[in-house]
Protein backbone atom coordinates (compact mmCIF):
# COMPACT_ATOMS: atom_id res chain seq x y z
CA UNK A 1 0.00 0.00 0.00
CA UNK A 2 1.05 3.37 -1.19
CA UNK A 3 1.22 6.61 1.42
CA UNK A 4 1.78 10.05 0.24
CA UNK A 5 2.28 13.10 2.30
CA UNK A 6 1.39 16.02 1.16
CA UNK A 7 1.97 19.66 2.87
CA UNK A 8 -0.43 22.41 3.19
CA UNK A 9 0.86 25.25 1.81
CA UNK A 10 -0.67 28.82 2.63
CA UNK A 11 0.05 32.23 0.92
CA UNK A 12 0.16 33.91 4.56
CA UNK A 13 3.74 32.68 5.02
CA UNK A 14 4.69 35.36 2.53
CA UNK A 15 7.62 33.04 1.59
CA UNK A 16 6.06 29.91 0.02
CA UNK A 17 5.42 30.69 -3.40
CA UNK A 18 6.90 33.44 -6.10
CA UNK A 19 4.48 35.30 -8.51
CA UNK A 20 4.81 34.57 -11.99
CA UNK A 21 2.48 37.27 -12.97
CA UNK A 22 -0.69 39.17 -11.45
CA UNK A 23 -3.07 35.52 -11.87
CA UNK A 24 -0.32 32.84 -11.37
CA UNK A 25 2.71 31.67 -9.22
CA UNK A 26 5.05 28.67 -8.50
CA UNK A 27 5.65 26.79 -5.31
CA UNK A 28 9.21 27.76 -3.28
CA UNK A 29 11.80 25.44 -5.29
CA UNK A 30 13.26 24.79 -1.89
CA UNK A 31 10.20 23.81 -0.07
CA UNK A 32 9.36 21.47 -3.17
CA UNK A 33 12.77 19.96 -3.10
CA UNK A 34 12.70 19.00 0.62
CA UNK A 35 9.14 17.39 0.15
CA UNK A 36 10.77 15.15 -2.76
CA UNK A 37 13.73 13.84 -0.47
CA UNK A 38 11.73 12.83 1.90
CA UNK A 39 8.67 11.57 0.45
CA UNK A 40 9.92 10.67 -3.10
CA UNK A 41 7.13 12.89 -4.96
CA UNK A 42 6.69 16.96 -4.78
CA UNK A 43 3.15 16.83 -3.48
CA UNK A 44 1.43 20.16 -1.97
CA UNK A 45 -2.09 20.42 -0.57
CA UNK A 46 -3.06 23.98 -1.60
CA UNK A 47 -7.01 25.64 -0.76
CA UNK A 48 -8.54 27.23 -3.08
CA UNK A 49 -10.60 29.63 -0.59
CA UNK A 50 -6.67 30.98 0.26
CA UNK A 51 -5.31 31.18 -2.70
CA UNK A 52 -7.84 32.55 -4.96
CA UNK A 53 -9.63 34.80 -2.10
CA UNK A 54 -6.66 35.63 -0.54
CA UNK A 55 -4.07 36.26 -3.07
CA UNK A 56 -6.32 36.32 -6.24
CA UNK A 57 -3.86 33.52 -8.29
CA UNK A 58 -5.74 31.37 -10.80
CA UNK A 59 -2.79 29.00 -11.79
CA UNK A 60 -0.24 27.58 -10.22
CA UNK A 61 3.23 26.30 -12.43
CA UNK A 62 2.29 22.58 -12.83
CA UNK A 63 5.31 20.03 -12.55
CA UNK A 64 4.23 18.87 -8.98
CA UNK A 65 1.37 16.83 -7.79
CA UNK A 66 -1.34 19.06 -6.19
CA UNK A 67 -4.27 18.05 -4.05
CA UNK A 68 -6.67 21.03 -3.82
CA UNK A 69 -9.08 21.65 -1.02
CA UNK A 70 -12.74 23.73 -1.78
CA UNK A 71 -11.61 26.42 0.67
CA UNK A 72 -15.50 26.21 1.95
CA UNK A 73 -14.17 25.36 5.09
CA UNK A 74 -12.35 28.40 5.68
CA UNK A 75 -15.67 30.62 4.30
CA UNK A 76 -18.06 28.51 6.06
CA UNK A 77 -17.20 26.67 9.22
CA UNK A 78 -14.85 29.26 10.52
CA UNK A 79 -16.75 32.53 9.35
CA UNK A 80 -20.43 31.78 9.33
CA UNK A 81 -21.39 35.36 8.93
CA UNK A 82 -20.26 35.14 5.63
CA UNK A 83 -22.36 32.48 4.18
CA UNK A 84 -23.23 34.67 1.23
CA UNK A 85 -19.77 35.44 0.76
CA UNK A 86 -18.83 31.82 0.14
CA UNK A 87 -21.49 31.58 -2.31
CA UNK A 88 -20.66 34.82 -4.16
CA UNK A 89 -16.63 33.31 -4.56
CA UNK A 90 -17.18 29.38 -5.16
CA UNK A 91 -17.18 29.31 -8.54
CA UNK A 92 -13.73 31.14 -8.57
CA UNK A 93 -12.55 28.89 -5.84
CA UNK A 94 -14.18 25.48 -7.99
CA UNK A 95 -12.36 27.15 -10.81
CA UNK A 96 -8.93 26.88 -9.14
CA UNK A 97 -9.39 23.40 -7.98
CA UNK A 98 -10.06 22.04 -11.63
CA UNK A 99 -7.63 23.84 -13.63
CA UNK A 100 -4.97 23.22 -11.07
CA UNK A 101 -6.00 19.71 -9.19
CA UNK A 102 -4.10 17.00 -9.84
CA UNK A 103 -6.87 15.72 -6.96
CA UNK A 104 -10.06 17.97 -6.70
CA UNK A 105 -11.74 17.72 -3.15
CA UNK A 106 -15.62 17.61 -2.76
CA UNK A 107 -16.69 21.19 -1.65
CA UNK A 108 -18.56 19.63 1.23
CA UNK A 109 -20.01 21.95 4.39
CA UNK A 110 -17.86 20.44 7.49
CA UNK A 111 -20.30 19.01 10.12
CA UNK A 112 -17.61 18.27 12.60
CA UNK A 113 -19.53 16.37 14.76
CA UNK A 114 -22.43 13.87 14.53
CA UNK A 115 -25.54 15.69 14.63
CA UNK A 116 -29.15 14.42 14.91
CA UNK A 117 -30.60 13.59 11.36
CA UNK A 118 -32.57 17.21 10.85
CA UNK A 119 -28.87 19.12 11.31
CA UNK A 120 -26.87 16.35 9.42
CA UNK A 121 -29.21 16.51 6.39
CA UNK A 122 -29.38 20.32 6.26
CA UNK A 123 -25.12 20.15 5.91
CA UNK A 124 -25.75 17.06 3.48
CA UNK A 125 -28.30 19.39 0.88
CA UNK A 126 -25.73 21.97 0.70
CA UNK A 127 -23.02 19.33 -0.02
CA UNK A 128 -24.90 18.06 -2.42
CA UNK A 129 -25.14 21.03 -3.91
CA UNK A 130 -21.63 22.11 -3.85
CA UNK A 131 -20.77 18.78 -5.82
CA UNK A 132 -23.49 19.51 -8.40
CA UNK A 133 -21.73 22.68 -8.85
CA UNK A 134 -18.78 21.52 -9.17
CA UNK A 135 -19.29 18.84 -11.70
CA UNK A 136 -21.33 21.52 -13.69
CA UNK A 137 -18.19 23.23 -14.00
CA UNK A 138 -16.33 20.38 -15.51
CA UNK A 139 -14.67 18.51 -12.96
CA UNK A 140 -13.95 14.79 -13.99
CA UNK A 141 -14.39 11.59 -12.26
CA UNK A 142 -11.21 10.91 -12.80
CA UNK A 143 -9.72 13.57 -9.94
CA UNK A 144 -12.52 13.89 -7.89
CA UNK A 145 -12.19 12.75 -4.31
CA UNK A 146 -15.66 12.42 -2.47
CA UNK A 147 -15.99 13.18 0.97
CA UNK A 148 -17.38 11.13 4.03
CA UNK A 149 -18.81 12.31 7.49
CA UNK A 150 -20.74 11.15 9.97
CA UNK A 151 -19.35 8.42 13.08
CA UNK A 152 -22.59 6.99 14.38
CA UNK A 153 -23.69 3.71 11.83
CA UNK A 154 -27.27 6.04 11.46
CA UNK A 155 -25.30 8.86 10.39
CA UNK A 156 -22.77 7.30 8.17
CA UNK A 157 -25.62 5.90 5.93
CA UNK A 158 -27.39 9.04 5.25
CA UNK A 159 -24.78 10.95 4.62
CA UNK A 160 -23.05 8.02 2.19
CA UNK A 161 -26.49 7.52 0.58
CA UNK A 162 -26.26 11.18 0.13
CA UNK A 163 -23.30 11.30 -1.89
CA UNK A 164 -22.67 7.79 -2.82
CA UNK A 165 -23.91 8.36 -6.86
CA UNK A 166 -20.64 11.40 -7.30
CA UNK A 167 -18.52 9.54 -9.13
CA UNK A 168 -15.30 9.55 -7.58
CA UNK A 169 -11.41 8.63 -7.78
CA UNK A 170 -11.51 8.03 -3.72
CA UNK A 171 -12.27 9.95 -0.34
CA UNK A 172 -11.18 12.05 2.07
CA UNK A 173 -11.78 11.67 5.78
CA UNK A 174 -12.51 14.15 8.59
CA UNK A 175 -13.75 14.78 11.95
CA UNK A 176 -13.93 17.48 14.38
CA UNK A 177 -10.48 17.41 16.38
CA UNK A 178 -9.28 14.39 14.12
CA UNK A 179 -10.14 11.97 16.83
CA UNK A 180 -8.83 8.60 15.84
CA UNK A 181 -11.93 6.66 16.48
CA UNK A 182 -14.23 8.76 14.53
CA UNK A 183 -12.37 8.30 11.70
CA UNK A 184 -11.49 4.38 11.94
CA UNK A 185 -15.19 4.41 12.19
CA UNK A 186 -15.60 6.15 8.83
CA UNK A 187 -12.83 3.96 7.23
CA UNK A 188 -14.57 0.71 7.98
CA UNK A 189 -17.72 2.59 6.81
CA UNK A 190 -16.42 2.70 3.29
CA UNK A 191 -14.65 -0.85 3.82
CA UNK A 192 -18.21 -2.34 4.21
CA UNK A 193 -19.78 -0.67 1.43
CA UNK A 194 -17.01 -1.87 -1.32
CA UNK A 195 -15.79 1.58 -1.91
CA UNK A 196 -11.87 1.81 -0.83
CA UNK A 197 -11.26 -0.39 -4.20
CA UNK A 198 -7.56 -0.82 -5.50
CA UNK A 199 -5.70 2.35 -6.47
CA UNK A 200 -8.20 4.54 -5.09
CA UNK A 201 -6.88 7.78 -2.50
CA UNK A 202 -7.75 7.55 0.85
CA UNK A 203 -7.33 10.77 2.27
CA UNK A 204 -7.16 11.77 5.83
CA UNK A 205 -7.33 15.81 6.63
CA UNK A 206 -4.87 17.70 8.58
CA UNK A 207 -3.37 14.54 10.09
CA UNK A 208 0.20 14.66 11.47
CA UNK A 209 -0.02 13.63 14.94
CA UNK A 210 2.53 10.65 16.08
CA UNK A 211 -0.13 7.71 16.49
CA UNK A 212 -3.49 8.96 14.18
CA UNK A 213 -1.29 8.27 10.67
CA UNK A 214 -0.16 4.84 12.35
CA UNK A 215 -3.00 3.61 13.28
CA UNK A 216 -4.81 4.30 10.13
CA UNK A 217 -2.19 2.77 8.07
CA UNK A 218 -2.21 -0.52 10.20
CA UNK A 219 -6.06 -0.78 10.06
CA UNK A 220 -5.72 -0.22 6.11
CA UNK A 221 -3.69 -3.24 6.06
CA UNK A 222 -4.84 -5.45 8.35
CA UNK A 223 -8.18 -4.93 6.18
CA UNK A 224 -5.49 -5.97 2.80
CA UNK A 225 -6.41 -2.37 1.39
CA UNK A 226 -4.44 -1.50 -1.71
CA UNK A 227 -5.32 1.71 -1.77
CA UNK A 228 -3.25 5.15 -1.95
CA UNK A 229 -3.33 6.43 1.62
CA UNK A 230 -2.40 9.82 2.42
CA UNK A 231 -2.54 12.92 4.68
CA UNK A 232 -1.90 16.24 4.76
CA UNK A 233 -0.46 18.67 7.39
CA UNK A 234 0.26 22.17 7.75
CA UNK A 235 1.73 22.00 10.95
CA UNK A 236 5.21 23.07 9.55
CA UNK A 237 4.16 26.62 8.55
CA UNK A 238 4.50 29.60 10.85
CA UNK A 239 1.35 30.68 9.94
CA UNK A 240 -0.26 28.20 12.00
CA UNK A 241 -2.67 29.33 14.80
CA UNK A 242 -3.13 25.81 16.65
CA UNK A 243 -2.09 22.18 16.98
CA UNK A 244 1.15 20.83 16.96
CA UNK A 245 4.52 22.23 16.20
CA UNK A 246 7.38 20.23 15.85
CA UNK A 247 11.46 21.26 16.76
CA UNK A 248 14.05 18.19 16.10
CA UNK A 249 12.67 15.60 17.57
CA UNK A 250 10.64 17.25 19.99
CA UNK A 251 6.66 18.30 19.89
CA UNK A 252 5.27 20.99 21.67
CA UNK A 253 1.54 22.96 21.17
CA UNK A 254 1.17 26.46 19.59
CA UNK A 255 -0.44 27.07 22.81
CA UNK A 256 2.45 26.56 24.85
CA UNK A 257 4.08 28.87 22.47
CA UNK A 258 1.64 31.45 22.96
CA UNK A 259 1.20 31.53 26.10
CA UNK A 260 5.70 31.57 26.04
CA UNK A 261 6.29 28.19 28.25
CA UNK A 262 8.22 27.93 24.77
CA UNK A 263 10.71 30.49 23.98
CA UNK A 264 13.56 28.87 21.27
CA UNK A 265 12.32 27.64 18.25
CA UNK A 266 14.87 26.09 16.05
CA UNK A 267 18.58 26.20 15.86
CA UNK A 268 19.16 28.42 18.43
CA UNK A 269 16.13 30.92 17.18
CA UNK A 270 14.31 32.76 20.45
CA UNK A 271 10.64 33.88 20.14
CA UNK A 272 11.95 37.21 21.23
CA UNK A 273 14.33 37.93 18.34
CA UNK A 274 11.53 37.41 15.72
CA UNK A 275 10.08 40.53 14.72
CA UNK A 276 6.50 40.84 15.14
CA UNK A 277 6.47 41.91 11.20
CA UNK A 278 8.07 39.04 9.76
CA UNK A 279 10.19 40.05 6.62
CA UNK A 280 9.87 37.91 3.86
CA UNK A 281 13.83 36.39 3.83
CA UNK A 282 12.63 35.83 7.83
CA UNK A 283 9.72 33.93 7.17
CA UNK A 284 11.13 31.62 4.32
CA UNK A 285 14.14 30.74 6.51
CA UNK A 286 12.33 29.87 9.53
CA UNK A 287 9.37 27.88 7.46
CA UNK A 288 12.14 25.90 5.53
CA UNK A 289 14.28 25.39 8.95
CA UNK A 290 10.53 24.36 9.99
CA UNK A 291 9.88 22.35 7.29
CA UNK A 292 13.28 20.50 7.44
CA UNK A 293 12.31 19.38 11.33
CA UNK A 294 8.83 18.50 10.16
CA UNK A 295 9.63 16.24 7.47
CA UNK A 296 12.21 14.40 9.45
CA UNK A 297 9.88 13.83 12.01
CA UNK A 298 6.89 12.53 9.75
CA UNK A 299 9.40 10.33 7.97
CA UNK A 300 10.87 8.81 10.70
CA UNK A 301 8.40 8.85 13.95
CA UNK A 302 5.26 8.31 11.94
CA UNK A 303 5.59 6.51 8.68
CA UNK A 304 9.20 4.76 10.10
CA UNK A 305 7.29 3.81 13.64
CA UNK A 306 8.75 0.78 14.83
CA UNK A 307 7.23 -2.56 15.14
CA UNK A 308 7.63 -2.33 19.64
CA UNK A 309 6.38 1.70 19.58
CA UNK A 310 3.36 0.81 16.89
CA UNK A 311 2.46 -2.74 19.12
CA UNK A 312 1.97 -0.02 22.15
CA UNK A 313 0.18 2.61 20.05
CA UNK A 314 -2.36 0.11 19.12
CA UNK A 315 -2.90 -1.19 22.75
CA UNK A 316 -3.32 2.44 23.33
CA UNK A 317 -5.66 2.86 21.53
CA UNK A 318 -7.77 -0.55 21.27
CA UNK A 319 -7.93 -0.61 17.50
CA UNK A 320 -7.20 -4.34 17.22
CA UNK A 321 -10.12 -4.98 19.65
CA UNK A 322 -12.32 -2.49 17.05
CA UNK A 323 -10.53 -4.46 13.64
CA UNK A 324 -11.72 -7.84 15.81
CA UNK A 325 -15.60 -6.94 16.16
CA UNK A 326 -15.94 -4.69 13.09
CA UNK A 327 -14.57 -8.36 11.29
CA UNK A 328 -17.04 -10.32 13.58
CA UNK A 329 -20.05 -8.09 13.04
CA UNK A 330 -19.83 -5.30 11.23
CA UNK A 331 -19.95 -1.76 11.81
CA UNK A 332 -22.98 -1.61 14.05
CA UNK A 333 -21.08 -4.19 15.92
CA UNK A 334 -18.52 -1.94 16.47
CA UNK A 335 -20.47 1.11 17.74
CA UNK A 336 -21.94 -1.10 19.88
CA UNK A 337 -19.51 -2.08 21.52
CA UNK A 338 -17.43 0.97 21.54
CA UNK A 339 -20.01 3.64 21.58
CA UNK A 340 -18.94 5.85 24.61
CA UNK A 341 -15.26 6.43 23.57
CA UNK A 342 -17.29 6.88 19.84
CA UNK A 343 -19.71 9.59 20.69
CA UNK A 344 -17.46 11.45 22.96
CA UNK A 345 -14.27 12.64 20.74
CA UNK A 346 -15.95 16.02 20.19
CA UNK A 347 -19.93 15.83 20.71
CA UNK A 348 -20.27 19.53 21.94
CA UNK A 349 -18.09 21.51 20.17
CA UNK A 350 -20.48 22.65 17.33
CA UNK A 351 -22.05 25.14 20.04
CA UNK A 352 -25.29 25.06 18.55
CA UNK A 353 -23.61 25.39 15.30
CA UNK A 354 -27.19 24.51 13.11
CA UNK A 355 -29.37 27.11 15.23
CA UNK A 356 -26.34 29.79 14.18
CA UNK A 357 -26.58 28.79 10.72
CA UNK A 358 -30.87 29.01 10.70
CA UNK A 359 -30.69 32.61 12.31
CA UNK A 360 -28.37 33.42 9.45
CA UNK A 361 -30.32 32.17 6.89
CA UNK A 362 -33.30 33.63 8.16
CA UNK A 363 -32.17 37.13 8.43
CA UNK A 364 -31.07 37.18 4.98
CA UNK A 365 -34.35 35.70 3.65
CA UNK A 366 -36.11 38.72 5.82
CA UNK A 367 -33.46 41.24 4.23
CA UNK A 368 -33.92 39.64 0.95
CA UNK A 369 -37.76 39.69 1.16
CA UNK A 370 -38.00 43.21 2.07
CA UNK A 371 -35.78 44.28 -1.69
CA UNK A 372 -38.30 41.45 -3.41
CA UNK A 373 -35.92 38.78 -3.37
CA UNK A 374 -37.00 35.44 -3.16
CA UNK A 375 -33.93 33.16 -3.39
CA UNK A 376 -32.78 31.57 0.05
CA UNK A 377 -28.57 32.01 0.97
CA UNK A 378 -28.09 28.44 0.93
CA UNK A 379 -29.12 28.21 -2.83
CA UNK A 380 -27.05 29.43 -5.95
CA UNK A 381 -27.84 32.69 -6.59
CA UNK A 382 -28.69 32.50 -10.46
CA UNK A 383 -26.66 35.47 -12.14
CA UNK A 384 -23.31 33.69 -10.05
CA UNK A 385 -24.14 30.73 -11.60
Amino acid sequence: MEYRFWIAVMPIDNCSFRMIDSKSFCLDEEILKLVEKYFGRRQVLLSAGLWDFAVGFEYVKQGEDVLVDSGGFQFYYLTPGRLRDFYERRKSFYKFQIKNGTYVIGGDIAVGVDLDEQQLRYYLGLTKENFEFQFSLGVDSSRFINVMHGVSPSNMKIWYEGVKGFPCAGWALGAKGFKVYSIVMQLLYLHQMGELRDGRLLHFFGMSGETTIPVLKWVCEQLGLNVVMSSDSSSFSLARFGGLFYKGGEIVRYKEIREGRVVELWDGTMLKDIPKKVDVKLARDLTLTGLKYFLEFINERIVGMKEERLQEVIKETEVDKILKWYKNGGIDDVYGQFRDKIIGVSEVRLVDRFELDTMIVNKNKRRRKEQEESVSEHRVIEDIM
